[in-house]
């Protein structure tokens, strides 16, 4: 339990995480999309949404796990499905 409770921080913690490393304002990143071609943005499309879709199907597979364990555990298996629930989201949007 305790290893999927630190997947599940650490994925939270990694999407947040993006924010804190681009400038601050408007005016950066007006720049920073000036000067990347729309090939690089395409780049970068494609390895997020490779990314999300990769988390996914991490936690799909600690749900499946969960749910086949000997000793349920309704809070975990609750927990996982709340986190799996907006990523799918995100991931079906982001297509």
């Amino acid at each position: 339990m305790r290893r999927i409770v630190m997947l599940v921080a650490t994925l939270g913690a990694l999407s947040s995480s993006a924010a804190y490393a681009q400038e601050s304002g408007v005016s950066g990143e007006l720049e920073q999309s000036a000067t990347t071609s729309p090939r690089e943005k395409t780049e970068f499309a494609d390895g997020a949404l490779a990314e999300i879709e990769g988390a996914v199907r991490t936690v799909e597979g600690l749900l499946k796990d969960a749910e086949a364990a000997k000793e349920k555990n309704a809070e975990q298996i609750e927990c996982l499905v709340r986190k799996l629930t907006p990523m799918k989201s995100l991931s079906e949007v982001s297509r």
